[in-house]
């Protein structure tokens, strides 16, 4: 997300068992959720997480590069998640780590078709990113941008 520093107050959206009560809502630029792969939901149950201490933003501001751990410790996979100034999503790289222990899970039967390294799982993935528009959090079909 990015807000402004003088209004650096109130809650994140969100919903449902993780909203604080009783906290207004913080005043947003922008807001995205990051993709939950299927590889963290098997091994982890929950959710994945961005690469604490580590982003990288162009000097102009238009690009914003950060990784998804994926998976538990000690043996967590990266995805590189390239973001625009205004925090859409452009790319997202899985590794070839990620690529390797996801896809032997596929092959394993584990986990679901597609391969890792396929137009269809990138559609996955970007498919489930969302925006906060306001109000709600809305799904964009990227692929058609």
């Amino acid at each position: 997300f990015s807000i402004d520093i003088d209004k650096i107050n109130g809650k994140l959206p969100s919903s449902g068992t993780r909203e604080f009560v009783g906290l207004k809502p913080a005043e947003v630029n922008e807001y995205v959720l990051l993709p939950n792969t299927d590889y963290t939901l098997i091994l982890s149950g929950n959710y994945n997480t961005t690469m604490w201490g580590y982003i990288w933003i162009s000097e102009d501001g238009t690009r914003i590069n950060n990784f998804l751990l994926e998976g538990t410790r000690p043996d967590q996979k990266v995805i590189l998640i390239e973001l625009d100034g205004k925090l859409n999503v452009t790319q997202i790289d899985p590794s070839l780590e990620f690529e390797i222990a996801r896809d032997s899970l596929v092959s394993k039967g584990k986990l679901s078709l597609p391969y890792t390294h396929t137009e269809e799982y990138q559609k996955i993935l970007y498919n489930q990113i969302e925006y906060w528009d306001g109000e709600r959090f809305i799904s964009i079909d990227h692929l058609t941008k």
